[in-house]
């Protein structure tokens, strides 16, 4: 259940309490969805590299890239066919597209990038057995919280699982790329190897009483030092700023 954030410690976040940091990115999530376009940009600067440092720049790249690129296209679209655009730069048909649209479609993205980052920064940065800990501790229901940390590292996990199985029939031969029909051969070992793992969880999960009555064990050990406080108090601090700003405002 720790993969996903096993390599958290190597970075300064990774020793923060997992509700202390919880609480700092839905605090860096509420700026980015309130913060003018400007802002959002050093706040998406900031978190790649915050990955760059705790040596997963590349998966939260790819994370981004892959979220980002077909929202784009989707932004991209929607903002092409509005009636309103006014000064279109390009046009075909009834699609055209402005300064006015393209600067609203970059704004959103942003805001969309950065709310990913945070995520991605979050679940690599977190180990997901202390994730689990805390949140059964905090009276979360067990099933509701593994279900929870199992969503959290189920991306990692598959994309991982992806790779593993790409080298494996790299080893045998079949090719990857574009025009090729290589990624064709992962769709059934990936679907086997995925349903092998759901029966071995299940298993697993049984051997170990899951969803007995009584309390639950954990060999995860978390501790609420004073750094958390402070970032707990720092997140309060920022939500309280950003509620008077905008009601100022």
């Amino acid at each position: 259940m720790s993969e996903a954030g096993s390599d958290g410690r190597r970075f300064p976040a990774g020793n923060l309490h997992p509700i202390s940091k919880l609480a700092a990115v839905l605090v860096a999530s509420l700026c980015a969805l309130v913060l003018a376009p400007r802002p959002n940009g050093g706040l998406l600067a900031a978190v790649l590299l915050a990955a760059v440092l705790h040596g997963s720049g590349r998966r939260v790249m790819h994370g981004l890239v892959a979220v980002s690129t077909p929202f784009a296209a989707s932004l991209l679209l929607i903002a092409a066919a509005d009636p309103d655009t006014t000064g279109d730069w390009w046009s075909v048909g009834p699609l055209g597209l402005g300064p006015d649209r393209l600067a609203w479609a970059s704004e959103l993205l942003i805001r969309v990038m950065v709310l990913v980052g945070l995520l991605q920064l979050y679940v690599v940065t977190t180990p997901l057995d202390e994730l689990h800990a805390c949140l059964v501790r905090a009276g979360v229901p067990k099933p509701l919280a593994y279900a929870l940390v199992a969503a959290a590292g189920f991306v990692p996990h598959l994309r991982r699982r992806v790779l593993d199985i790409r080298d494996a029939q790299t080893s045998r031969g079949v090719r990857f790329g574009w025009g090729s029909l290589g990624a064709l051969s992962l769709v059934g070992p990936l679907l086997l190897s995925t349903l092998e793992e759901a029966a071995d969880r299940e298993a697993t999960l049984l051997t170990r009483g899951f969803g007995l009555p009584g309390r639950a064990t954990t060999l995860a050990e978390v501790t609420w030092r004073r750094r958390d406080t402070a970032v707990a108090a720092l997140a309060v601090l920022v939500v309280v700023v950003v509620l008077l700003t905008g009601l100022s405002g």
